[in-house]
């Protein structure tokens, strides 16, 4: 139907309308929302406000302001990567909103990328230079990047734009401690004080320095006082609690947080966040009654799993367990319950077992710093240095705040010989809590090494402070003291520590270590002998008994002593490996042969024990037995140098493979370039290859370090022998030969004797 012409005009209005009606309509819809959101975002309901912002989106996906709101809320809530998308469509939007500049810098700041922070301050400063917010940005970033002095004269510009705003002074405070002026901070700290005495980082910030300055006195003073002007705010009281854990008086935390439940009465929530505040402090056994009375007023799942946390962190693997099958039974593929699972098969005993149960949660969970930590732990236990600090650094890729993951890559560069690396992680445990006797301990274990003498003194002496009557601090003393041969005090250690340690074994076989190295033999057994007299014997005190008499030559006397361990405890591997090595030596193979396939199977993972079986076949000149025996330790520990030079040697005695030979040879040689009969094989291998003059001299270097080692002195009178220096060659067999040369190269030897004689 055609409309007359002078009712067209009046159609027109009326769809006009309509979507102006439309339009207002949407409008409406979306304030609606965003002040719902915003009302969220001001009670710090920041899930609620996302909600309700994204709702804002969908309504009107050009509104600029949405996305700005949408990011802030998610900052909030931690979810940088989703939070930084949509501060940059608000820029897009409008290019001109300073705000969501600011705000995605900030973001950069907490993800490190300083430069693209530096690039959106001085986007907006080029807009407006009196912008206070965007020179903080920009003195942060300077921060970021090293560079205090820039950070102080932007942080000086923005107190000129907002003199009265606290958080401009404390970073002014940060950059002048980073220009080494801590009085210029103190007087920036008080100010920001003055101007704010409810901020908490105000108070925080001035009691560090205080403590960086040995002035504890002043730093507790200043917490205390933010306790009384805000009696009714909990972070103080933490504030507090966690100066007294960092300066070591324990007793003292307890009162604050007593005083906090007073004050904030004692709820389920209160003692669930007391828990983490412990936790965090390493202070496990606070942790687990926080915990617990969390859960006994109110029943949660979240606190539940704290709970099975700390009893993991206290090594406490049947009450862990027990509470973590109550998860599992209700949900079997909880991801947390999995990666707990795993840690207590760890703390069973069972490496294995927890790395195939980890493995798998991690890869399902790159980000899990507790998964990554427990797995790097499984594979410490199985032996795999090089495995574990790859998941504990992993782990702190993740919580670069996480010291247990120092402590661990302190442990094992110090296993590894790098004394340096162990003294840097051992700091950074120390740096980030200050109460964690472990750090002092390692920090100490690393100054010996390094035979610097002030700075292991001084880490004993804090942890003599943190933990005076404790038996590591007791025993490091003794090894700093034997470090410095005063012999005397280290014995007195030695005893003050076994006097206090709960297990006295690892104190006792310290001891028989320091007696040893002082070839003291005597005094070991001595000392031995009155320690079993008053406890009795143990299988480990008969092992270490062993070992002194082993240092004597007291060979049978030793193996005697590992055989009565034995009867105490067939499981005692220690004792196992002492009697293989005595049988070996004994030439008793076939008795060698069954200890150290006992202790294979009682150290699963672990290469040693493969490694002295295949000497024993290599001695015998069973190569092909010798072989598997090296290949298998290769599957257990992949690096192993001593698996790679056992190869390399059967392959060369062989004649065959020996480009693959010589590969095994120089990589084991690169691992262990110190250790002779790793050597020995480079050159032996060198020699097959028809290398002599490349031989020669490395022979030459492990027969002047080990003059009666019959195994160097046969290759290099072999060497000689066969590339025409038959008189070179006679001394060397012959002694090789006196020195008890192997039965699987004697034979050859004595042929070697032989045709020098014709």
């Amino acid at each position: 139907m055609v409309l007359p012409r002078g009712q067209r005009p009046v159609l027109l209005l009326l769809c006009l309308f309509s979507l102006f009606g439309c339009a207002r309509n949407k409008i409406a819809q979306r304030d609606y929302y965003f002040r719902r959101a915003q009302e969220d975002a001001r009670n710090q309901k920041y899930a609620a406000a996302v909600i309700e912002l994204r709702n804002v989106i969908q309504v009107d996906p050009h509104f600029a302001a949405g996305y700005l709101a949408l990011g802030e809320a998610e900052r909030q809530l931690g979810q940088y990567d989703q939070a930084a998308k949509n501060l940059q469509q608000s820029l897009e939007l409008d290019p001109m909103q300073a705000k969501a500049a600011v705000a995605l810098g900030e973001i950069y700041l907490i993800t490190k990328g300083f430069a693209h922070a530096r690039v959106l301050a001085n986007g907006v400063l080029g807009k407006d230079e009196k912008n206070a917010p965007a020179r903080i940005l920009l003195g942060r970033a300077y921060l970021g990047e090293n560079k205090p002095a820039q950070a102080q004269v932007e942080f000086e510009k923005a107190t000129k734009i907002d003199p009265v705003n606290p958080v401009i002074y404390l970073a002014l405070g940060a950059a002048e401690i980073s220009l080494g002026d801590p009085h210029s901070a103190e007087a920036s700290f008080k100010t920001a004080l003055d101007l704010d005495k409810h901020r908490i980082e105000s108070h925080q910030d001035l009691s560090a320095l205080y403590l960086s300055m040995a002035r504890d006195a002043d730093a507790e003073q200043i917490l205390a006082q933010g306790i009384r002007d805000n009696p009714k705010v909990q972070e103080f009281y933490l504030a507090l609690s966690d100066f007294y854990c960092r300066v070591g008086k324990f007793s003292q935390a307890d009162s604050i947080t007593d005083s906090l439940k007073k004050e904030a009465g004692n709820s389920a929530q209160l003692s669930s966040e007391l828990g983490d505040f412990w936790q965090a402090h390493n202070e496990i056994r606070r942790a687990i009654a926080e915990y617990q009375a969390s859960l006994s007023a109110h029943d949660s799942e979240g606190v539940r799993k704290k709970l099975v946390n700390a009893h993991i962190a206290a090594g406490e693997a049947e009450q862990a367990e027990r509470l973590n099958g109550e998860i599992l039974r209700k949900s079997p593929g909880d991801h947390e319950a999995q990666l707990f699972r795993g840690a207590i098969a760890y703390l069973r005993g069972h490496p294995q077992d927890a790395v195939a149960v980890l493995g798998p949660e991690v890869v399902k969970d790159p980000a899990s710093v507790f998964g990554h930590y427990y797995l790097g732990a499984a594979y410490l236990a199985e032996g795999n240095l090089d495995l574990s600090q790859e998941q504990f650094r992993e782990s702190l890729k993740f919580n670069e705040s996480f010291a247990d993951a120092y402590i661990k890559l302190a442990q094992i560069s110090l296993q590894k010989g790098d004394a340096s690396g162990g003294a840097e992680y051992a700091q950074k445990a120390i740096t980030l809590n200050p109460g964690m006797l472990d750090g002092y301990l390692l920090a100490a274990d690393a100054a010996i090494l390094l035979r610097d003498s002030s700075r292991a003194e001084s880490a004993l002496r804090e942890a003599a402070r943190l933990a005076p009557d404790n038996y590591l601090v007791h025993s490091r003393s003794a090894a700093w003291y034997a470090s410095k041969n005063d012999d005397a005090h280290a014995e007195g250690e030695f005893q003050s520590a076994l006097e206090t340690a709960p297990k006295p074994i690892g104190i006792l076989t310290l001891m028989t270590r320091f007696y040893l190295s002082r070839g003291e033999i005597s005094k070991g057994l001595e000392q031995l002998n009155r320690y079993i007299s008053s406890h009795g014997p143990s299988p480990e005190t008969l092992e270490l008994q062993a070992r002194l008499y082993w240092a004597q030559g007291a060979v049978s006397q030793a193996v005697d002593l590992c055989q009565r361990a034995l009867a105490m405890d067939s499981g005692q591997l220690a004792a196992l490996v002492c009697v293989g090595r005595g049988f070996t030596s004994q030439r008793k193979y076939d008795e060698a042969e069954r200890a150290y396939v006992k202790a294979i199977e009682l150290s699963a993972g672990q290469p040693d024990a493969y490694l002295l079986l295949a000497g024993v076949y290599f001695s015998q000149g069973d190569s092909t037995k010798a072989l598997e025996t090296y290949r298998q330790a290769r599957k257990v520990a992949p690096d192993s140098p001593e698996a790679e030079a056992g190869i390399a040697r059967i392959m060369a005695d062989s004649g065959q493979d020996l480009d693959v030979a010589l590969g095994f040879a120089e990589q084991a040689s690169r691992r262990l370039p110190d250790k002779i009969e790793i050597s020995d094989t480079l050159a032996w291998v060198y020699h097959k290859k028809g290398m002599d003059r490349l031989a020669i001299p490395i022979l030459k270097e492990c027969l002047a370090k080990d003059k009666k080692n019959p195994l160097v002195q046969f290759d290099l009178g072999t060497v000689y022998l066969e590339s025409g220096e038959r008189e070179r060659a006679r001394p060397l067999l012959q002694t090789a030969l006196a020195e008890g040369l192997m039965p699987a190269y004697a034979a050859s030897a004595q042929a070697g004797l032989a045709s020098l004689s014709r």
